[in-house]
């Protein structure tokens, strides 16, 4: 029979327990609503190999996937207004 501790081990504490921490480690970092659009990259990600590995794409799914990198793009531009505003605005507030 063969042993499968390594792979038990992995599956249980590096892959369950630690990626659960770094996961909420990076939602503080990015924000969580980044972090829900970054999950939208998983798949992007494995279109995007697929693609190398020879798959040959559709237009619906090229355009998916220019819909959630450009959705990511957005709305990282769209939070750096909104947290520039609110420095401004705490930095006006703070001076008077």
């Amino acid at each position: 029979m063969k042993d499968v501790s390594g792979a038990l081990f992995y599956t249980a504490f590096i892959a369950g327990v630690l990626a659960f921490f770094v996961w909420h480690i990076g939602n503080r970092l990015i924000t969580p609503v980044n972090g829900i659009l970054f999950m939208n990259m998983v798949p992007v990600t494995t279109f995007i190999i697929s693609v190398i590995q020879g798959y040959h794409l559709s237009t619906f799914e090229l355009a998916g996937a220019l819909i959630t990198v450009g959705s990511l793009i957005g709305n990282n531009l769209y939070t750096r207004k909104i947290n520039k505003k609110e420095a401004v605005h705490f930095t006006e507030s703070t001076a008077k």
